[in-house]
């Protein structure tokens, strides 16, 4: 039986060929045609992937600063001032930990002032404000350094855990930074360690 002519062939007044509506066909095919075979020989694995979504960050995995007591003389040769980290929450979805604690103002060290923060980097930045007030708050940017301990060379003594801070601290009026103030503010610290009486 003869291969129908399209339907716009017909009302042009063109004469249909069979031959070339099936060189048609084949020629819409062959890409999907040259795929299948592509695929078949070589296996799915070889076609291009799409990039998927980005994993997750890791969670925080740096040192424990929870109960750490850092003694920071100022460059501004005001009194040494102490920072003590009371808590540290680890985060599960970033390398970053929230901490509270107490700063003792070197003009006033029995007022100490509730401080919140956060450690980043995995443990080698630190941010924190205290003072908040309606109008103001203190705040202190900085880096840590931390040392694991462990027993010093040759078995000559124990290392306890420690970290350096180096920082500045700058303090905000109606959120514009204000003269004065510690400064630059640097120096080491540890946890305590309670000898019995």
């Amino acid at each position: 039986m003869p291969a129908k002519c399209p339907l716009e062939r017909s009302l042009l007044g063109l004469q249909c060929s069979p031959s070339a509506s099936k060189s048609r066909s084949r020629r819409a095919h062959e890409p999907l045609r040259k795929l299948i075979c592509y695929t078949g020989s070589k296996g799915i694995k070889h076609m291009t992937r799409q990039p998927g979504p980005p994993p997750p960050s890791p969670p925080y995995s740096g040192p424990n600063y929870q109960g750490f007591v850092f003694v920071l003389p100022s460059s501004s040769g005001a009194p040494t001032h102490i920072l003590a980290i009371s808590t540290q929450q680890n985060e599960n979805i970033a390398e970053m930990a929230y901490i509270t604690g107490l700063w003792y103002p070197s003009e006033n060290p029995t007022n100490p002032n509730s401080v919140i923060g956060q450690i980043g980097g995995n443990g080698g930045v630190i941010s924190c404000v205290w003072g908040l007030t309606s109008n103001g708050y203190h705040e202190l940017l900085g880096t840590l350094t931390y040392n694991a301990g462990g027993v010093g060379k040759f078995g000559q003594g124990l290392g306890w855990p420690s970290a350096y801070l180096d920082g500045d601290v700058a303090v905000y009026v109606g959120g514009n930074p204000q003269s004065g103030g510690p400064g630059h503010v640097s120096g080491w610290g540890r946890r305590p360690i309670l000898t019995a009486p």
